[in-house]
């Protein structure tokens, strides 16, 4: 047996008599000292049991990363000396990371990294820079350096978060056209044309959200038409219809919780589509440490806009991410406070979320890359 090109997770079962179906999946961690880095674990399908994460790479700022389109390569967020870059590894048939290319950001530090569909463009935003850039990926491996850097300019309602541009994440469209960029600190989503051949973006537009909303990450529907952007200061999801020169118009603007819920402290974090395209699942974060961290469950109308049917206590501090496991079946969250990880099961009628197991320790997790199966 070839064990090189076993995953993780078969790799840990090794000797049981039977293989319950599980998928890796990558954790970036800022925890303190070397503890923070990228962590590998597996989910096992079957029970929503997650194995317990172990630190493969060590390296600061690693808030968040993406999967290349092909699932053979991982984009971090990093930092280098106290400045913010953008690190490339390619993944291994046993999941290892090994790094092949690393470019400076030229700015405080990048909080979100993507791809475009093709796999050979990566994109950023810096929340402290309040920009935005991309670059271009080698056949190799290598990043080049930026072939595109924009600083955002303006401000909005609230004069303790939004004095400034505050970039937040950057994706692109169903149809590799446009990137979307949410910006908290101007309420606005900046809209860039992709040079998928250079790696160049180009300004295209805007779109506003509510005054003192504060977008921060953003989904598409699963037929593409709609956009769902996650406000973090204001708590809520404002819906985009997309029209077909890139541009957005503003349809729904919905609360993330209860009418009657205590909104000092509160804010989102993180915004995910089911892959039935049903249901939309939204992260509530208590920033005064009270214990009101939840994780809300949107149902999709007909015409794509949203109807709020519950939320769930997120049973960690500070959700800063959640994602869905590629089956639908598990939603997976953690604690950035609380040093944990959580599952919960998802009905697929209902989309319904059902606590799942005992968390599992993982020093302040930030994000979730689920792998490709081999």
């Amino acid at each position: 047996m070839n064990t090189a090109s076993l995953s993780f997770s078969t790799l840990l079962l090794l000797g049981s008599a039977t293989f319950a179906e599980s998928i890796d999946f990558y954790i970036g961690s800022t925890g303190k000292g070397k503890d923070g880095g990228i962590y590998l674990s597996s989910l096992d399908e079957d029970s929503g049991k997650i194995s317990p994460p172990k630190q493969i790479v060590e390296l600061a700022g690693t808030g968040f990363q993406a999967l290349s389109p092909d699932g053979k390569s991982l984009l971090s967020t990093s930092q280098k000396k106290g400045a913010g870059t953008l690190s490339l590894f390619s993944i291994g048939e046993d999941r290892s990371l090994t790094l092949t290319g690393e470019t400076s950001a030229q700015g405080k530090g990048a909080c979100h990294v993507s791809f475009d569909h093709t796999g050979k463009v990566a994109m950023f935003a810096d929340y402290g820079g309040g920009s935005v850039g991309s670059t271009s990926i080698g056949s190799d491996g290598s990043l080049a350096p930026l072939v595109s850097f924009f600083k955002h300019e303006g401000s909005s309602a609230n004069p303790q978060r939004q004095k400034e541009p505050h970039a937040h994440s950057i994706f692109a469209d169903p149809d590799n056209q446009y990137a979307y960029a949410p910006d908290l600190g101007t309420d606005k989503i900046e809209i860039y044309k992709i040079d998928t051949t250079s790696g160049a973006l180009e300004k295209a537009g805007h779109a506003e959200v509510p005054p003192g909303s504060g977008p921060r990450h953003l989904k598409f529907s699963k037929d593409g038409k709609r956009i769902y952007v996650l406000n973090e200061l204001n708590t809520s999801v404002s819906v985009f219809k997309r029209l077909t020169d890139g541009q957005l118009e503003r349809v729904q603007d919905l609360s993330t919780l209860p009418a009657d819920s205590k909104l000092e402290g509160m804010s989102c974090s993180e915004i995910r589509v089911h892959p039935n395209g049903k249901f939309v699942y939204t992260a509530n974060r208590d920033t005064r440490n009270k214990g009101n961290d939840s994780i809300t469950v949107f149902e999709v109308e007909e015409d794509g806009s949203l109807n709020r049917l519950s939320s769930v206590p997120a049973t960690v501090s500070i959700p800063r991410n959640i994602n869905l496991s590629p089956s639908g079946k598990w939603l997976i969250t953690g604690g950035q406070n609380s040093n944990d990880i959580a599952i919960f099961s998802i009905d697929a009628e209902t989309g319904a979320l059902k606590k799942a197991g005992d968390n599992i320790p993982c020093p302040s997790p930030m994000c979730y890359v689920f792998l490709k199966e081999d």
